[in-house]
């Protein structure tokens, strides 16, 4: 059996899963919401783990492999609820990590790490991807040295995405640093962000990885004024999406951070430059494909599929339960 840990309707799984059924593959979903008032997580030492919900009852034992999509919000709302959250978190982590079964992308651990900036940009370099001039701080002297150094063309990113959307905040998308913003950046004693050198874009791709399969979509960002910064202002009437072929060296070397960083699975997000150059600028480990999908026409649920049932077939490597 593959376990898919999601939250209710989410459409990813939704494209995924009749094509493992199709397949003969028994599947358990287990849906975040509805822990802990409805599905409930037990761990004996020294070897039972248990999962029982009202839709779903199953022993470790019967679980191959585990795709752990995305987390929703446990559904106990009251006074606790934050506590409550965390420690249904751990639990569900260390559940999974205990079952000694093959994790898609990775454990909920390593995700948690790996969307860490700071490590990546660092795993970017060594695999010997370009990255934009970079400065992560919370200096703002530092901060206006370096705006200074780029006379201005400098865009800045939160540091850590979810956070922000936790709160509601807007801040989450690439801007460009001005003069008004200059004006409170000692509110940087407050929490760092990223400060990049802004780079002249071709275009933006966005390459899906399954395994060591890639499926890269260019994206005519700069088609459209909502976009010019940050493709994710999304304008699908002027911009354009369309497979690309990347050049063997880059395509080695995203391959090369995927297995550095130890995903199954990621969404690496690039620039090609006005000198076709190639500039690394994330991965996201949990990251969407179902738009790129529509779009091109790109059969990445389907890679998913066979992923998932190639990962259910193959021995646990034992190397793997306490890599984090």
């Amino acid at each position: 059996m593959i376990v898919i840990s999601s939250y209710k309707g989410d459409l990813h799984v939704e494209r995924v899963l009749p094509q493992l059924k199709a397949k003969g593959i028994r599947v358990g979903e287990i849906f975040w919401e509805d822990v802990p008032t409805q599905a409930h997580l037990s761990v004996e030492f020294p070897h039972r783990r248990r999962f029982r919900s009202p839709a779903l009852d199953f022993d470790w034992s019967e679980v191959q492999a585990i795709w752990s999509r995305k987390l929703g919000n446990p559904s106990r709302p009251d006074p606790f609820q934050h506590l409550k959250n965390v420690d249904c978190q751990i639990l569900f982590e260390d559940w999974m990590t205990l079952l000694e079964r093959p994790i898609f992308p990775a454990s909920m651990l390593r995700i948690q790490l790996i969307e860490r900036k700071t490590l990546q940009f660092q795993a970017a370099l060594e695999c010997g991807l370009n990255l934009p001039e970079t400065l992560i701080s919370n200096d703002f002297e530092e901060a206006l040295e370096f705006y200074s150094r780029h006379d201005g063309a400098v865009i800045s990113k939160p540091l850590f995405v979810k956070s922000w959307r936790e709160l509601g905040r807007a801040g989450t998308f690439t801007q460009a640093v001005t003069p008004q913003m200059l004006r409170h950046i000692c509110s940087l004693d407050y929490g760092p962000s990223i400060f990049q050198k802004k780079i002249s874009k071709r275009k933006e791709i966005r390459i899906t990885v399954v395994g060591d399969r890639l499926f890269a979509v260019e994206i005519d960002s700069q088609a459209s004024h909502r976009t010019t910064l940050d493709f994710r202002h999304y304008d699908f009437i002027a911009v354009t999406h369309r497979e690309h072929q990347l050049p063997p060296s880059v395509a080695e070397r995203v391959l090369e951070l995927q297995q550095a960083l130890g995903l199954r699975y990621g969404a690496v997000d690039m620039i090609v430059t006005d000198k076709n150059e190639y500039v690394f600028l994330e991965v996201n480990p949990t990251g969407e494909w179902l738009w790129l999908e529509n779009l091109t026409g790109l059969n990445i649920s389907g890679a998913v599929a066979d992923y998932l049932i190639q990962m259910a077939k193959e021995p646990y490597p034992k190397t793997e339960k306490w890599r984090i």
